[in-house]
């Protein structure tokens, strides 16, 4: 789990107390004559100011009430997260923290063709989240969740860390105010997400520290009867970048996955490779019938009507990707009726497969 750091500036109410006893004029300008003190931003809105990430909007004024914009909102976590300094002489300052923001993975790049796009409450703690390192996975990941919008997920979490009420709208355009007060507090408190059960269920190393979200979700995609094969053989689903790096320049070729049946491993750099590799784990758990039977030779050519051109680079691709293809399609009538009539020899292997529950029937 990931927490947030509680305070952005060290040592800044002692500047402040300094500034104070030198400059008692400077404590009227940190007040904002439409954030009075019983307004429900005072606190968040004075925080901010205080530490030098807004300074209003002009005229001695906030505009608590006014929609935050794209071009706003970057140029308050680059001061917050002290990146101000550095941008100052790149031209315009808002330009400049857009892009800043978007590079930071902050803000999607749609922000700098549109920067002063009114900000939704979803995108605005979707942006809030992956400034704060805080992960969000999918509801579906957890037992009884369901399916819902990248925005309705992040108003998920945010309600269960008491950020939003249960009853948000994600499309809601925000206010100043409330992105104040969401800014406050990740970086005032510390919050943590609880971790989908798959993260420890499986035997999973995240050698890079990445999102694990994407990744699980591919995991999902595997049956269940092969996960546990993959449990019971002691095999490690890894993501490693260098692993797989290394691999594309020894053989002069773009790998994303890889399965190493010595290591018992499969070893991903994109979430996408998941459910391939675990095909060609199915075929070494299967004694590799991509090898001892007819399928590659009779049928891989005739499959390019419906698998990409890599499965006819050798007769254990070509297993991988019927593999990935089954999973996706064999649900569709007309799209099991294409792979019937043009590879009825593999098409009736993966059949049987999947009637015994993914396990040969014992001869």
């Amino acid at each position: 789990m990931r927490t947030l750091c509680k305070k952005l500036f060290p040592g800044m109410i002692i500047l402040m107390m300094t500034l104070l006893l030198t400059i008692p004029a400077f404590a009227a300008e940190l007040e904002f004559r439409d954030v009075p003190t019983d307004s429900p931003w005072h606190e968040s809105v004075m925080y901010l100011a205080e530490h030098g990430i807004t300074a209003g909007t002009g005229e001695g004024r906030y505009s608590p009430d006014a929609p935050i914009t794209a071009r706003q909102w970057a140029v308050m976590l680059c001061r917050a997260y002290d990146k101000s300094e550095a941008l100052a002489s790149e031209g315009e300052f808002g330009a400049a923290c857009l892009t800043e923001a978007c590079s930071n993975g902050w803000l999607s790049v749609e922000a700098l063709t549109e920067p002063d796009t009114r900000m939704c409450r979803g995108s605005l703690f979707q942006s809030a989240f992956s400034v704060a390192g805080l992960p969000v996975y999918d509801y579906i990941l957890y037992p009884g969740g369901e399916t819902l919008s990248t925005y309705e997920n992040c108003l998920r979490i945010g309600a269960e860390l008491g950020l939003c009420p249960e009853d948000a709208e994600p499309l809601e355009i925000v206010t100043r105010g409330e992105a104040a007060a969401l800014l406050h507090a990740i970086l005032t408190q510390e919050f943590s997400v609880d971790e989908p059960p798959m993260l420890t269920e499986l035997p999973i190393q995240n050698d890079e520290g990445v999102n694990m979200n994407d990744y699980l979700l591919e995991l999902r995609r595997v049956p269940e009867p092969i996960l546990q094969q993959f449990q019971d053989k002691r095999w490690v689903y890894t993501v490693n970048f260098q692993y797989l790096a290394d691999l594309s320049e020894r053989y002069d070729m773009t790998c994303i996955g890889a399965a190493s049946y010595t290591s018992k491993r499969i070893y991903v750099s994109e979430a996408k490779a998941t459910v391939h590799e675990f095909g060609h784990f199915l075929d070494g758990v299967q004694g590799f019938p991509s090898t001892s039977t007819s399928f590659y030779a009779e049928e891989a050519q005739a499959s390019s009507a419906f698998l990409r051109d890599y499965a006819q680079t050798n007769c254990r691709e070509y297993y991988a990707e019927y593999f990935t293809y089954w999973l996706n399609n064999h649900g569709d009538a007309k799209k099991a009726e294409q792979m019937q009539q043009i590879t009825p020899k593999t098409y009736e292997y993966f059949t049987v497969l999947t009637t015994n529950n993914w396990a040969l029937p014992a001869k």
